[in-house]
């Protein structure tokens, strides 16, 4: 069974990408050019920027032979999701 890392927020999710690729022993340039995507784009998913879309995302995890989970968390209501921050790299 893999090891497995909460994402709470973007900036999360862009260090856990980063933490693969370096342990993949990939450069950014290298990365990109393995999962078919510009090395800006993989720059700025790295970083938590929002310009980033989901199948983009999905493409990248999967590049690195990460899956992504969703769980049911015990202490929250269903309803709409909280208010999104302005802040790069909040959800």
């Amino acid at each position: 069974m893999g090891t497995s890392i909460r994402i709470d927020d973007l900036l999360a999710l862009g260090r856990a990408i980063k933490d693969r690729r370096n342990e993949l022993g990939y450069t950014q340039e290298t990365a990109a050019e393995v999962l078919g995507i510009g090395r800006r784009l993989l720059i700025e998913l790295e970083r938590g920027q929002r310009s980033v879309r989901m199948a983009t995302v999905l493409k990248v995890l999967a590049g690195l032979g990460l899956d992504l989970h969703v769980e049911l968390r015990a202490h929250r209501k269903p309803g709409p999701p909280e208010q999104m921050s302005d802040k790069p790299g909040r959800l």
